[in-house]
């Protein structure tokens, strides 16, 4: 991990001189969902007109896109995941760094110096991650609908015997999903391996699972077979064990997992024999040209007549970011291949606020036509202090059936951590 020197004296100030200084912005928030009953949270449905002028007002607020989460951070700054989170391969418990110098500076418009760490000790560490969530959709004939409800509440820690041994847990609060793992850096420059009930690391690790490429649409889909790859929210983490290395500027991953795609049980040993096994390997290159930063990679995953193999990459140039991903899947919507595309270019505004454009696909059956589904989303994302996050977005799906015309869905997403 590359600490910036000057980040130990940058935590000196309390936060709460920093809220009181910039609490009088306010905040909302979006985030990347369509499902109306999802995530154990409660649900409004309502059916209400919407003005005319309230649609274009909310359009043109949010007519600029969402913008992700690690992977695009990453690449803006030139970065690896493993800067700011524990785990390498991105997303969940944050490092000291991410949670003070970069929550606190490096994120939000209105930047301070905050103490917060997440360090209660020397040996413990402990953080979060909550998303609250407003869709305004028209699914079908009934008329417009509402709902508002958690979209996240996780809970995170880390105990830390030794530099070179991490025990880590997540807490799901809505759904019980939990995970727990260990993992021992035994290898040069940060290299480890992992085990124990964790999710196989494949693609680019984005906090939107309705993305194609990860679990896509769940309550309000098309009527397809399949309208995503496998991973969704609401499967569960299985017993894993991966070895991660770096090699440079290229990080290799890869292991092995109990039943994972097809399965919704997991044992905490390996009893299956090998093809039953889920086995996934992952490959990232990540370097720079001057003012140009990019990264380039692939993914395979193989669990018994089911695979899933794909290429990732992005770009960061100036105030502008581009991410892209492309799986194939077989057998995982019927006995064919299956296509899964995502496009996201980003622009800054300035530090704190961004807009941009997303593009995603999905073809149930690449060898022939009549059941695929894409989806424009436009939005903006705005973090206006250190540890709060606004998304607003809107964006609208079409596909084959011509008796189909899509209506836009409209969604705002408050996200906290620590």
């Amino acid at each position: 991990m590359c600490l910036a020197p000057q980040w130990r004296e940058a935590v000196n100030k309390s936060f709460s001189d920093f809220v009181k200084k910039g609490s009088g912005n306010g905040a909302f928030f979006f985030m990347q969902h369509s499902d109306l009953n999802c995530q154990n949270g409660s649900t409004m449905n309502l059916r209400i007109p919407i003005p005319k002028t309230f649609k274009l007002i909310l359009s043109f607020f949010i007519m600029i896109s969402t913008a992700e989460s690690v992977p695009r951070y990453a690449l803006k700054n030139g970065e690896t995941c493993s800067l700011c989170h524990v785990n390498p391969s991105g997303s969940g418990l944050r490092t000291e760094y991410g949670n003070s110098l970069v929550s606190g500076e490096e994120l939000p418009v209105y930047t301070e110096e905050v103490s917060y760490s997440g360090m209660i000790s020397e040996h413990l560490q402990l953080g979060g991650d909550v998303r609250l969530q407003r869709i305004v959709a028209e699914p079908d004939t009934t008329g417009i609908q509402t709902a508002g409800f958690p979209m996240q509440a996780d809970i995170y820690g880390a105990v830390k015997p030794t530099k070179q041994i991490d025990i880590i847990w997540k807490i799901d609060l809505l759904n019980s999903y939990h995970q727990v793992w260990s993992q021992i850096k035994i290898f040069p420059n940060g290299g480890m391996i992992r085990f124990g009930k964790t999710m196989p690391t494949y693609g680019l690790r984005l906090a939107d699972h309705t993305a194609f490429i990860k679990g896509g649409n769940l309550s309000l889909d098309y009527d397809l077979p399949q309208e995503g790859l496998p991973f969704s929210p609401r499967k569960a983490a299985p017993f894993a064990f991966e070895t991660a290395v770096y090699l440079g500027d290229l990080y290799i991953t890869a292991g092995v997992s109990e039943t994972y795609l097809a399965s919704a049980n997991w044992g905490l040993t390996f009893t299956r024999n090998l093809r039953e096994q889920t086995l996934f390997s992952r490959v990232e290159y990540s370097g720079s040209l001057k003012n140009l930063h990019f990264t380039a990679g692939g993914s395979v995953m193989h669990e018994d007549n089911l695979n899933l193999r794909g290429f990732f990459g992005g770009m960061s140039f100036w105030k502008m970011q581009w991410l892209a991903e492309v799986d194939w899947a077989r057998n995982w919507a019927g006995e064919n291949v299956s296509m899964a595309s995502y496009n996201h270019l980003n622009y800054s505004l300035m530090q704190g606020l961004d807009v941009g454009f997303k593009f995603e696909t999905f073809d149930v059956d690449i060898d022939s036509s009549g059941q695929s589904i894409q989806r424009l989303s436009l939005g903006i994302d705005y973090i206006p202090i250190p540890y709060v996050q606004i998304k607003a977005q809107v964006r609208k799906s079409e596909t084959m059936n011509p008796d189909f015309k899509g209506k836009p869905e409209y969604l705002l997403q408050l996200h906290t951590w620590f």
